[in-house]
């Protein structure tokens, strides 16, 4: 089960018992909640269908692209490693690749929905209103018959105002640890079986431990940035409210919160140091499982992924040896005790495997069998910029980018300000509304001096690849900026903020069958959250209305930076395309139209 698809169900009921009275109308709400939630579970059984031969595609074939024992060897993708943990909680044994995608798909989804469980308290009563929980099989508390709702109106609207910040701000922070390690363990595995050189390696573990260390470590880490956007949703809501069984009803979490190391849960700081906690163990969890040659990958350069004690597993026993075949294997084994469900094979999320999904990242070419060579385990240690100032690799607020450095010239200037902003296309009035900011110290403009809408790189040019790494796939960095007036377009200056915004392409329900496309939208969706910490609404997701609306000047305000993946393949060029449109006030009836095309080129 999708993970996001139980959140949006459990605000939706939610939303309803705050915002109707108990009777007719709430009943229609609840109704209508669970119109939306079908539909919500039929496209998520679409995608999940369309998995396993999006993996086939990337990884099997007659003959197979990549032999299946380099699926399985430790020394390359590593999912031997995988297999007692999808025996135990899958019921799986990896013998094909078919089984490798459902174990995948579904082991250790249990851990996402019991973090939700902890950001949304009530989601045990809230979605049995919506869905058949029954049929679908999800890791939340059961139903204790409670679906009262505040009687205070203006309560109950902060209520949904918290619930949503908490929700949203947790998601965010499981998306950026996969994010963060799916980055690390492309590139070092690229760089490995790839043959470059040691210093070349740790020059990329270099970058990896930063990106890594900015998720925890500092006041602008990301698990502090969770903490503002709770303390934000979550400050104004009366005690009683917060903690009280027909409020947010986190008193319901204290036991949960304590085995995590928070006791008491006596605030809103608290709450939030439990969030990130609960959310920080699930993707630790979901990496392992997705990327079980993470640890490894991590440990030749002497670093750690995760070591916080409050997510230790226990690692489960081998049962047999593995072997290839051509289909899953199911194996009867005992459910695992810290199990909240009695079907575990549908109680997994796909949403973040959707942004890090191993097979459809770093894994050895067609026709290429790569030889592992070991590399050593150097601790290399990076140099960075004293915490909190421009050039330590963290976009931090009054920063559009920070690549790390204060040199001018690179796509990111010295202030950490957007070298390069490519403009929109809609009405003269409106088209500088919208921005893209795109880290290129070489991009191509057009004969009117303004950058065109097509921009290239090449494969491993670290001046546009952020991994800078051969390895079939260009990582453009790029963020959405909103502002009043651009100097080079002086016909556009009548916009005081903006309303909505409208992610056209790539879409957050593109079907899996292309990963790098749900993964580039998701983390588009994602950098929002330094805007906003509403989720987005529609039906694919990809709609934010901003209300109170943003306040734009001639500043630009941006998103948090986006890696954003143009996958090679074998292919000598490709281009994906990055695809919005902006209502603004006054000229609320006219829509700033942004295309951008990124081309990745073969070296």
């Amino acid at each position: 089960m999708d993970v996001t698809t139980i959140e949006r169900c459990g605000l939706a009921a939610f939303s309803c018992i705050h915002s109707k009275p108990a009777g007719a109308d709430r009943d229609a709400c609840i109704a209508k909640a669970q119109t939306r939630c079908a539909k919500k579970l039929t496209a998520l059984d679409q995608a999940r269908s369309k998995f396993t031969s999006s993996l086939t595609s990337a990884c099997g074939g007659e003959p197979p692209r990549v032999p299946f024992p380099l699926l399985l060897a430790s020394s390359v993708l590593g999912f031997e490693k995988l297999d007692p943990t999808c025996r135990n909680e899958a019921h799986l044994s990896l013998t094909s690749l078919g089984a490798i995608a459902a174990c995948v798909q579904f082991a250790g989804g249990c851990r996402a929905e019991q973090a939700l469980g902890v950001a949304l308290p009530r989601i045990g009563d809230l979605l049995p209103a919506v869905l058949n929980i029954e049929e679908i099989g999800v890791c939340v508390p059961s139903p204790s018959g409670d679906l009262d709702g505040l009687a205070d109106p203006k309560q109950a609207q902060l209520a949904v105002r918290c619930q949503q910040g908490t929700t949203a701000a947790g998601r965010h922070l499981l998306m950026q640890r996969i994010a963060a390690a799916r980055q690390c363990v492309d590139g070092l595995l690229a760089c490995r079986l790839s043959g470059r050189s040691l210093v070349v390696c740790t020059k990329v573990a270099a970058r990896c431990e930063q990106r890594l260390a900015a998720l925890d470590q500092g006041p602008k880490s990301a698990v502090a940035k969770l903490a503002t956007s709770i303390g934000r949703a979550c400050g104004s809501l009366p005690a009683p409210a917060l903690f009280g069984a027909t409020g947010t009803g986190f008193t319901a979490v204290a036991e949960r919160c304590a085995a995590l190391g928070v006791d008491p849960l006596s605030d809103v700081g608290a709450i939030s140091t439990c969030v990130a906690r609960a959310y920080g163990c699930a993707a630790t969890a979901l990496v392992r499982r997705a990327l079980p040659l993470v640890d490894d990958e991590l440990g030749r350069f002497g670093i750690t992924f995760d070591d916080d004690p409050f997510c230790a597993e226990v690692a489960p026993t081998p049962t047999a040896t593995i072997t290839a075949s051509g289909t899953p294997t199911l194996v009867a084994t005992p459910e695992p005790t810290a199990s909240a469900t009695s079907n575990p094979t549908a109680t997994a999320t796909p949403t973040p495997f959707g942004t890090g999904t191993p097979a459809a990242t770093a894994t050895p070419q067609s026709g290429e069998t790569p030889t592992p060579t070991d590399t050593g385990a150097p601790n290399p240690t990076p140099t960075a910029s004293p915490a909190g100032a421009c050039g330590d690799g963290i976009v931090e607020p009054g920063e559009e980018c920070d690549d790390g450095n204060t040199v001018a010239g690179d796509g990111c200037s010295p202030d950490c300000l957007f070298e390069l902003l490519i403009p929109g296309s809609g009405s003269f009035s409106v088209n500088c509304v919208a921005e893209i900011g795109l880290i290129d110290p070489n991009a191509t403009f057009g004969s009117d001096g303004l950058p065109t809408s097509l921009q290239s790189c090449v494969d491993g040019d670290p001046t546009c690849d952020a991994d800078g790494v051969v390895n079939d796939e260009c990582h453009f960095r790029l963020a959405l900026c909103f502002r009043a007036t651009d100097p080079r377009l002086p016909r556009c200056a009548g916009a005081t903020t903006v309303t909505k915004y409208t992610l056209l392409s790539p879409r957050p329900q593109d079907p899996i069958r292309n990963i790098t496309r749900a993964a580039n939208a998701a983390a588009v969706i994602a950098a929002f959250q330094t805007l906003t910490p509403v989720p987005p609404s529609g039906d694919s997701g990809n709609v934010f209305t901003f209300d109170p609306p943003l306040a734009v000047s001639d500043v630009p305000l941006c998103t948090d930076v986006v890696d954003f993946v143009v996958p090679l393949g074998t292919r000598d060029s490709h281009t994906e395309k990055l695809r919005g449109s902006t209502a603004s006030t006054p000229e609320g009836n006219l829509v700033d139209k942004d295309k951008l095309r990124l081309r990745c080129i073969r070296p």
